[in-house]
């Protein structure tokens, strides 16, 4: 009986392989995945224009002369009332708009808005997130009376090394970089 099986899985397998659809298929499955992966990477990249974002800031806190502009990011200070700096932004070519209200507090940040056009991009968002938040990390410092040097003294750079267990209880280094 298990000879028999394994004379028609042989016989099945080599006539599936044989196939021009198989042969094909093998060889073109795996050029689309990489053709796909560097489509994937090449959207990615082309988010690499400079855009200006406006800064409408009542904080007084001075945070958008604080803001440090990217390589994908301009901020820019727009002054008028905020219905002014949407009105101007809506009608200019900028990526987006972001309010500092009056009463804003460097301890509790509440009531920042970021207006664009459209859906915003989480890129983006993320990029406008960390300027805001290395903006009100300077103004904190400076108010404690801590240099930038100090600061760097203080952050902790934690190596961490992965160590990957099989069920066996079998160590090994893991590294998904």
């Amino acid at each position: 009986m298990d000879s028999k099986f394994l004379l028609v899985a042989q016989r099945e397998y080599i006539t599936r392989v044989r196939k021009r659809a198989f042969i094909v298929l093998t060889l073109l499955v795996p050029l689309l995945i990489a053709g796909f992966g560097l489509f994937i990477g090449k959207i990615v990249q082309s988010d690499e224009t400079t855009e200006i974002v406006d800064v409408r800031d009542d904080s007084g806190l001075g945070i958008a002369s604080r803001l440090v502009s990217t390589p994908q990011l301009k901020f820019q200070n727009v002054s008028g009332s905020l219905a002014e700096a949407k009105q101007r932004f809506q009608q200019q070519k900028h990526a987006g708009l972001l309010y500092l209200p009056a009463g804003l507090s460097e301890n509790d940040p509440q009531g920042v808005q970021f207006f664009g056009k459209g859906n915003i991009s989480l890129n983006k968002e993320d990029r406008v997130k960390t300027a805001l938040t290395n903006a009100f990390a300077e103004l904190k410092m400076q108010k404690s009376g801590l240099t930038q040097t100090q600061l760097d003294q203080l952050r902790a750079k934690v190596p961490l090394n992965s160590v990957s267990v099989d069920e066996s209880g079998k160590e090994k280094d893991s590294n998904s970089g």
